[in-house]
């Protein structure tokens, strides 16, 4: 298992570092107004995935396991048609983005969306390292084109970004498109009302959770430029990703777990699995937030600009929140692997409840450092839910949480093992 963990986390260090560099490609050329419309072009495009993740998303990886795969993609690629016109509504009904974006932003979210449906059938197939390659090579392609047509051709504007995105997920839902027909095979379809009644139980329960979590996270996004404008949110949203970078060991383990425990019937060995992780990540995710606070502030002034003097404040804010939140994943992920994804979407709520209220009492007098420090309060509190019914469902103890020398000496195992010729 290590050593999908370590693939994922390889190419999700590849995939953190592509997305780092376009942060400063963007930053540097179109300036903190423009990267607030970025990021709410992007958070446009994460809402129309998310409602079409109720039948083309995670519930896949859950359900491909018991029902036959050609019933359960025919279903998503329906929901998909469904979903565009739902989305497209919402989007425009809320005025989500300038106008100028709206059709192009429907375009991509199709786009983003297919390859979201094939990444998550070939991940319920276990085929990890494949997962991995296409994923990853979504910001490598998004970077190499926003080089040529801000570099190449000078268009220092948003419509550069807008047209790497289109290559990007055009390339990759392509790419993704020919693995599945070609790789995995017998798309029977059978049992169509079965499976649908089964998708949307617990793809609506499991994603109103990440619905929730989207809120949650992203909710500060609004308040920011409802209080305050589109420069302060573009500070706020570079402080953010580069804090988001520091997700990228518990999303690689998550990966990997989900399918796993989705496809395992031994509950002890998932519980073990899952207590040996979080330890493992809580000290691994400490010393990386620790590396991003001891770096001055002058670094991150240097990388993305003078307009963003304030990164390592938005960073520092967000500290905490980021740890809990890196450990929330790993219980969620258990909740969704066992079919109680409902467990998520409580924890979900009580985050957005807690953001939400925050957010609208310390923004509009703190600006991006009253966002951080709502969202860390949010994502503590996620996390205690999680936690608490965690130690409820498996009859955890206190020091089951503990460090102990066998954990020591089977991270030293499964590293060793990483390195071990297959």
């Amino acid at each position: 298992m290590f050593k999908l963990i370590a693939n994922t986390l390889g190419t999700k260090i590849i995939s953190v570092l592509a997305n780092l560099l376009v942060v400063v490609v963007a930053s540097q050329n179109l300036g903190a107004a423009n990267m607030g419309t970025i990021s709410l072009i992007i958070l446009s495009i994460t809402i129309f995935i998310q409602i079409n993740n109720v039948v083309g998303g995670p519930a896949m990886v859950y359900l491909l396991s018991r029902h036959e795969t050609g019933t359960v993609l025919f279903l998503s690629y329906l929901w998909l048609i469904l979903t565009a016109g739902i989305g497209a509504s919402i989007i425009y009904v809320l005025k989500l983005v300038p106008p100028i974006y709206f059709y192009h932003i429907i375009i991509l979210s199709i786009l983003f969306a297919l390859l979201t449906i094939h990444l998550t059938v070939i991940l319920s197939k276990e085929k990890i390292k494949t997962y991995n390659y296409i994923l990853a090579s979504n910001p490598v392609i998004l970077l190499a084109s926003l080089l040529v047509f801000i570099y190449g051709f000078g268009g220092k504007d948003v419509g550069s970004y807008v047209k790497g995105l289109y290559i990007a997920y055009g390339i990759t839902a392509t790419l993704s498109t020919v693995f599945l027909f070609v790789k995995i095979k017998a798309f029977r379809i059978t049992n169509v009302r079965t499976v649908l009644k089964d998708l949307l139980k617990f793809g609506s329960i499991m994603q109103l959770a990440n619905i929730l979590q989207l809120l949650n996270y992203r909710m500060n996004y609004y308040l920011i430029e409802r209080f305050w404008n589109k420069a302060t949110l573009g500070i706020y949203a570079v402080g953010n990703q580069v804090s988001e970078g520091v997700w990228l060991l518990s999303q690689s383990t998550a990966t990997v777990l989900y399918p796993k425990i989705a496809n395992s019937k031994d509950r002890t060995a998932q519980i073990r699995m899952v207590l040996f992780l979080i330890k493992t990540i809580a000290v691994l995710t400490f010393l990386m937030i620790a590396v991003l606070l001891i770096l001055p502030n002058e670094f991150y002034t240097y990388i993305f600009g003078k307009e963003f003097t304030e990164t390592k404040t938005v960073i520092l804010s967000l500290a905490v929140g980021i740890f809990f939140l890196s450990l929330s994943r790993i219980f969620s992920t258990f909740f969704s692997g066992i079919g109680k994804p409902q467990i998520n979407t409580i924890a979900s709520g009580i985050g957005l409840v807690t953001v939400t209220g925050l957010g609208i009492w310390l923004i509009p007098h703190w600006a991006f450092i009253g966002a951080g420090i709502a969202a860390s309060v949010s994502y503590f509190a996620s996390f205690l839910f999680l936690f608490i019914n965690f130690a409820r469902k498996t009859k955890s103890v206190a020091s089951d949480f503990y460090i102990r020398k066998e954990d020591i000496k089977r991270l030293k195992l499964e590293l060793k093992n990483i390195f071990k010729n297959e």
